[in-house]
């Protein structure tokens, strides 16, 4: 994709708030500070996307649900379950049938199964210049806070299911747990990808006994969870075996670096 034309491509835009603050406060503040440049761009939707989900989604089902649905704003949202320490940098939504945001918490402290927003957004620009320019008007900041939850009734909000692999990175325990599972899914996919071509040859070689390349397959299934359960192991104890290593190498450090301080230190 070429990022570098005059028209379109790829634009960095300033992290600083217009009215002289320094860092911006809140995402619409930070929008309202780029205020010219959303102005003049020729798209006719906006997606707004924070940079701490780790996933893989085609926006362009997400601006087709949005068409559909006749939404103000779609948010992109998992569903799973999470514990507290996970909710607590997350917003849960309550979402109806037809997928329309009727409730919306933000950082609560719940666990068990939960529809959390990813902080990805779609809407019209016209509708986006509309609400920073109200919101600016009011000193508002926030948008989970003053327009999502705040105008949830009042601006039709849809939810679009992302049912794909989704990581919230929020800390270095997360961050090292989506790496983790990274490792693992890419093993299980490996496997499951070895056991259909291993089935599939069994299926052709023995056409003619049905029964016995059944059996056969069911016992390269059973063989196929066994060893995605024997990688987490391994993987785990690899995990565990480096927090160790590195915790050694940090107490070592830390014995050795005064030692060399009184050392060069005049006595």
């Amino acid at each position: 994709m070429d990022l570098a034309r005059k028209h379109g491509g790829l634009h960095l835009l300033p992290p600083f708030s217009h009215v002289g603050s320094g860092i911006y406060r809140g995402r619409l503040e930070a929008l309202a500070g780029v205020w010219p440049f959303l102005q003049t761009t020729s798209a006719e939707y906006v997606v707004l996307s924070d940079c701490d989900v780790v996933t893989n989604i085609d926006y362009r089902k997400v601006i087709k649900a949005h068409k559909n649905t006749g939404a103000d704003i779609t948010v992109v949202y998992g569903n799973g379950i999470f514990t507290m320490e996970e909710t607590r940098h997350c917003s849960v939504l309550g979402i109806n049938e037809d997928n329309r945001i009727y409730d919306m918490l933000v950082s609560p402290e719940m666990s068990g199964s939960c529809n959390i927003s990813l902080n990805m957004f779609v809407m019209s620009k016209a509708f986006l210049l509309n609400i920073i320019k109200e919101s600016s008007a009011r000193n508002l900041y926030s948008f989970e806070k003053d327009i999502l939850q705040a105008r949830l009734h009042d601006y039709k909000i849809y939810g679009y299911n992302h049912e794909g692999y989704f990581s919230k990175i929020s800390s270095m325990n997360t961050y090292y747990q989506a790496i983790w599972s990274f490792l693992i899914l890419n093993q299980e996919r490996h496997f499951s990808y070895l056991t259909h071509q291993s089935t599939q040859r069994l299926g052709i070689t023995l056409q003619l006994s049905s029964t016995s390349a059944q059996v056969l397959k069911t016992h390269l299934l059973q063989m196929d969870v066994l060893l995605r359960e024997l990688l987490r192991t391994l993987f785990f104890s690899v995990a565990l075996r480096l927090a160790r290593a590195q915790l050694l190498r940090t107490v070592f450090l830390c014995r050795i670096l005064p030692l060399e301080a009184s050392a060069k230190s005049p006595m």
